[in-house]
């Protein structure tokens, strides 16, 4: 309930309980309070239509003809809100000819500074901000509309100021326009791949990505991996599964209705591998055991070092230069290393180009009470 409104209920009751005899004889004093209570209400009023005003920020609003998309900011209220829209003034949610829920638009923190930098991505394909927006569907193209915010507090709905736009022709509908970037990152089966988007299209696009295959010419018929995201600009994402050494074709795409859109085409050529994939499993975790490595005993170097987690675990691959390795592990109560123990088998263990391992380091029933395990897994 508004501020005036109450204190006109106040002084109604007041007066009600006063007697007709009563009042004659104060008169004078009546006509004060009376007087008194005007510019009371008239403040008010004023202050109350001045407070619905400050709740909203200005209406923004980008139009396509016979689609409009409206945006705003205003204090945070858990209630319904939206637009109306009329070709008559001052629209309301009765008189309204169209009257349009709103939406919160979602905020993207980017992992660089989590909270130092955020853009309202929603938006931003129509290059305009705001926390609050609304679709707007089947207007009519060449015709004046005017619009308000609204939003339902209890009882009470209160507007924004009032925003005038006329629609422009209806754009004619079309693909995105886009481009390929050429890749990058090049690895024996992975490859950093992307694209650029300079028009959304009309309607924007709703799925964008990249198609790859080893014919020239790719479609989404062939490899392809999605992309979120919406708006023009860059975007990239890495393919991985390729085949070493092998050509391949990339194209970038983006669909809307009208069909799907695609980037000149790149070519790029995997690397030639010269590593084996291994991982690290062990049954539990030892107090005593800092790392496990892998000793070149042509370099007198240990190249690479696993760190042993604490209860049973499995690594993920990783990659370690193909050749012959003597497997280590670390004793930190003792401050040394020692290598192979209980398993002369794997003696300069060959870890072959492009295939991948599962190394196990497990407990024995004699002295020195653990030992190694090589497992070959397949290829990669």
């Amino acid at each position: 309930m508004c501020v005036s409104h109450w204190i006109f209920n106040q002084f109604k009751i007041i007066f009600m309980r006063k007697n007709v005899k009563e009042m004659k004889k104060n008169r004078q004093k009546s006509f004060i309070l009376w007087a008194f209570v005007v510019v009371i209400l008239g403040s008010c009023l004023i202050a109350c239509e001045k407070y619905e005003r400050d709740v909203f920020s200005e209406l923004k609003v980008v139009e396509f003809g016979n689609f409009a998309v409206l945006a705003w900011d205003m204090d945070g209220f858990d209630n319904e809100y939206g637009v109306c829209l009329s070709t008559s003034q001052n629209p309301t949610i009765n008189n309204a000819e169209k009257v349009v829920d709103g939406h919160y638009n979602d905020i993207f923190y980017s992992s660089d500074e989590e909270y130092g930098y955020r853009e309202y991505y929603y938006l931003s394909q129509y290059g305009m901000e705001g926390r609050y927006y609304a679709e707007v569907e089947g207007l009519t193209s060449q015709t004046t509309y005017y619009a308000r915010a609204y939003i339902k507090y209890k009882e009470t709905t209160m507007y924004s100021e009032q925003i005038e736009f006329k629609t422009s022709e209806e754009p004619e509908l079309s693909l995105p326009v886009l481009s390929t970037l050429a890749a990058t990152s090049i690895a024996a089966s992975s490859a950093t791949l992307g694209g650029n988007i300079t028009f959304v299209g009309y309607p924007a696009y709703t799925e964008k990505g990249i198609c790859y295959s080893t014919s020239q010419n790719p479609t989404t018929s062939n490899h392809f991996v999605t992309v979120s995201g919406s708006g023009t600009g860059n975007y990239t994402t890495t393919v991985s599964g390729l085949s070493s050494n092998t050509t391949y074709y990339a194209r970038a795409y983006a669909k809307n209705s009208q069909g799907t859109a695609y980037g000149e085409q790149v070519s790029f050529k995997t690397q030639t591998p010269t590593t084996a994939q291994v991982r690290i499993r062990t049954d539990r975790g030892y107090s005593n055991i800092s790392w496990i490595g892998f000793y070149d005993g042509v370099t007198n170097a240990i190249i690479a070092t696993y760190n042993i987690e604490q209860g049973a675990h499995t690594s993920d691959y990783f990659h370690i230069p193909a050749g012959n390795y003597k497997l280590v592990y670390y004793d930190s109560n003792e401050d040394k290393w020692y290598y192979n123990p209980n398993n002369p088998s794997i003696e300069n263990y060959n870890f072959q180009i492009s295939r991948k391992y599962t190394v196990a380091f497990l407990d024995h029933n004699v002295s020195p009470w653990v030992y190694f395990t090589v497992t070959y897994d397949g290829t990669f």
